[in-house]
């Protein structure tokens, strides 16, 4: 690999080395597979696999999902909700791979006209199919009819 040298002005030799480095650590990156999805499903428990699932349909179908709906819907309080977000994106960062579930401030209007914030929980186009796929498989493989019984 060639190397090439770059003058930096001295008070910017550490923006310039975190910038090289951040750029090397999104290089090694690999994206998810049906593969490695389906070892993800079978290493996390359930309510790990009930937030996901729940992300990927909402991203699917082009709705958003609040925090405070993402944490009915795997019936956890919110903050242990957002705990299982982050050891899920801890696991990918772990296999070197992007996250699995993002948080984003959106506006919400109310019926009265005003707007408010609201942090919504998203998945990237590319992981939401991967993540219905294994959560079908997962629920085929567990069901007493599944293709594996007799």
């Amino acid at each position: 690999m060639p190397y090439v040298m770059v003058p930096v002005p001295e008070d910017q030799v550490e923006d310039v080395m975190q910038h090289i480095v951040r750029l090397m650590s999104q290089a090694s990156i690999e994206p998810w597979d049906e593969s490695s999805m389906e070892t993800l499903f079978g290493s996390i428990d359930e309510p790990s696999r009930a937030l996901l699932s729940s992300v990927a349909r909402a991203a699917m179908s082009g709705e958003r999902l609040s925090e405070a709906d993402s944490a009915a819907l795997v019936q956890l309080s919110q903050r242990e909700t957002m705990g299982l977000l982050r050891e899920l994106n801890d696991y990918a960062n772990d296999d070197h791979r992007p996250p699995l579930i993002l948080r984003r401030a959106a506006s919400e209007t109310l019926p009265n006209g005003r707007t408010r914030d609201v942090r919504v929980l998203i998945m990237s186009d590319d992981i939401a199919p991967l993540v219905a796929t294994a959560d079908r498989k997962h629920l085929l493989s567990d069901h007493p009819l599944g293709p594996d019984r007799e």
